[in-house]
């Protein structure tokens, strides 16, 4: 299993609670923002659905750029994946994606895992096709917030 470094800042609970204060007046907006200032190696992960655009957009239209990771279980709609490539364009930020470890098709996670392994084992499917991937993607984007 993967080490992660300790991160920059750690807050106490009275530090937490203070934030969490103040962060429940912001708009989303200034919320993103602040994360921006305030945290090292920030970064979005989105599966493209419709909390991520709408992050992705604020995050443009304040002209802040954080890498964005997409887990991509090998599993996805077409129209999702055309959703990445055009979100991609349009917000113009660093995607970054991680699939199932030595996959790169849905044919070679079938070749490797067997058929339908959602149905036969949903704890190794969830664990090789979304926690896996995401815990390559925090150690190698640095990722820390």
């Amino acid at each position: 299993m993967p080490s992660f470094a300790t991160p920059v800042l750690q807050f106490d609970e009275a530090q937490l609670e203070h934030i969490n204060n103040k962060l429940i007046t912001m708009t989303p907006a200034q919320v993103l923002e602040w994360a921006s200032v305030t945290f090292d190696g920030l970064f979005q992960e989105t599966a493209f659905g419709p909390s991520g655009n709408v992050i992705s957009d604020i995050l443009h239209a304040q002209g802040l750029t954080v890498p964005v990771i997409f887990i991509d279980t090998l599993h996805h709609f077409d129209e999702t994946l055309d959703l990445a490539k055009r979100s991609q364009q349009k917000y113009n930020f660093n995607l970054h994606t991680f699939k199932p470890t030595d996959c790169e098709t849905r044919e070679d996670f079938t070749a490797k895992h067997g058929e339908e392994l959602w149905k036969s084992d949903d704890v190794v499917y969830d664990y090789s096709v979304k926690v896996e991937p995401a815990r390559r993607a925090y150690e190698q984007m640095q990722a820390r917030a």
